[in-house]
């Protein structure tokens, strides 16, 4: 081909390929559901050092060296909020604590899960304990907690 050859430039349709390359499981045939995975390190570290910091207020609280929320957002540079929703893993189930702090739970169940958990720590297991083998895929929560039920 030569330079100048009046036949015009070739045109090639083209995308750049995307940033980050598009990630899928592929299961199995005759296999549907995937057991969970364990709790991410980052998100069990997370979690287990929101029950520290709501155990350590909580006893700070109930025995009068802190006033109240407020002087903890003011301390700990947060939102009187999120001070009282942290507050809400001291009253975790001993069971809940001991599998975050073996690593035991599953990935669905992260600080923000375990924030919405009633104060009855039996209603806790409840909703903590994967759905029966017959009900489907286990996502290791059940449906009344991803409704908010069981309060």
């Amino acid at each position: 081909m030569r330079c100048d050859d009046p036949a015009g430039p070739i045109v090639l349709p083209w995308s750049p390929a995307p940033a980050s390359p598009r990630r899928e499981i592929t299961l199995p045939a005759g296999l549907h559901c995937v057991e969970p995975r364990p709790i991410r390190a980052e998100s069990r570290a997370r979690l287990v050092e929101g029950i520290a910091k709501a155990r350590l207020w909580l006893d700070e609280l109930v025995t009068g060296r802190t006033r109240d929320t407020g002087e903890i957002a003011r301390r700990e540079g947060c939102s009187e909020r999120s001070v009282r929703m942290t507050l809400s893993l001291a009253f975790l189930s001993p069971t809940i604590v001991q599998a975050a702090v073996d690593g035991t739970l599953t990935q669905w169940h992260g600080v923000s899960t375990l924030l919405e958990l009633p104060v009855d720590w039996q209603k806790q297991m409840r909703i903590m304990a994967p759905p029966s083998r017959t009900s489907g895929c286990s996502t290791g929560m059940n449906s009344s907690a991803s409704r908010g039920e069981g309060r």
